[in-house]
């Protein structure tokens, strides 16, 4: 059976070893800008109750609860919320996202109603 190549992505710790939680979010909302909503005018994301909980020295689990805002270009706004996990392994030295989970409702864009 084959493997299936993962995808992974680096995060740039802009603030120091410490504060994981800070550079996730940052991150994730550029991500989320540049990717996924390239057709919002603004979005914003709340991070609510994070939690970092590490499994030894090369791997870590972020959670966290959220609400969201979007703004289209046509002026519409979408509110949602939900909750995000995301694990990180430690890989060359480097933490990488190698996994992300979303629970709430799907967005329009991704298919939701």
């Amino acid at each position: 059976m084959e493997a299936r190549p993962r995808v992974r992505t680096p995060v740039v710790d802009r603030r120091g070893d410490r504060d994981h939680v800070g550079c996730v979010r940052d991150d994730f909302e550029k991500t989320l800008r540049e990717q996924w909503l390239p057709a919002s005018e603004e979005y914003s994301i709340s991070m609510l109750a994070p939690s970092v909980r590490l499994l030894g020295a090369e791997a870590g689990i972020v959670s966290f609860r959220f609400e969201d805002r979007e703004v289209g270009r046509s002026g519409n706004v979408r509110t949602g919320a939900g909750a995000l996990g995301y694990v990180f392994e430690r890989i060359e030295d480097k933490w990488m996202l190698v996994r992300i989970h979303h629970s709430g409702p799907v967005p329009p864009e991704f298919g939701g109603g």
